[in-house]
């Protein structure tokens, strides 16, 4: 039997793409090394598309990109690289586990930040309170112990 591709190669010609919207398609496959070719890419959304593995690093150091939304997937990110243009990452109700990777704080031009639902546990991390742009911020539905971070330094936070 041979395996379906969900992505069409011939897809990479198409290097200028700004924005990609796949919501509620069923790729069921990792995220496609092809969308880190994209170097005008300033959005990537993949509502619910059964994405399974581990997120590409790659896609975070694209210099224009500025949301990644894509709740309802499997699968797991990276440790976040330093810089990058990354304003909103919105990851809600995925499979995550354990604890919020302290890399996050590396995003430093975040305003919008979404881990709802997650599975979260342990600590916020202190590092949470580096996102000095951060005006959004939902960590609803997690399993959050400890006391509250202190995010004095996020005065865009309301």
């Amino acid at each position: 039997m041979q395996s379906l591709r969900p992505m069409d190669p011939s897809l990479a010609i198409l290097e200028n793409l700004s924005v990609i919207v796949l919501d509620y398609n069923n790729l069921s496959s990792p995220v496609p090394k092809t969308f880190s070719h994209f170097k005008n890419l300033t959005i990537l959304s993949l509502h619910n598309c059964s994405l399974i593995g581990t997120f590409l690093q790659k896609i975070f150091n694209i210099g224009k990109l500025l949301v990644i939304d894509m709740w309802f997937n499997y699968s797991l990110f990276p440790e976040f690289p330093l810089g990058g243009s990354l304003k909103t990452l919105k990851v809600r109700n995925t499979n995550f586990t354990g604890a919020i990777p302290h890399s996050v704080s590396n995003i430093g031009h975040l305003s919008e930040l979404d881990l709802s639902n997650w599975g979260f546990n342990g600590t916020i991390p202190n590092s949470l309170s580096n996102l000095t742009k951060l005006g959004y911020l939902d960590l609803s539905r997690n399993s959050f112990t400890g006391p509250m971070t202190s995010f004095g330094m996020t005065k865009k936070l309301t």
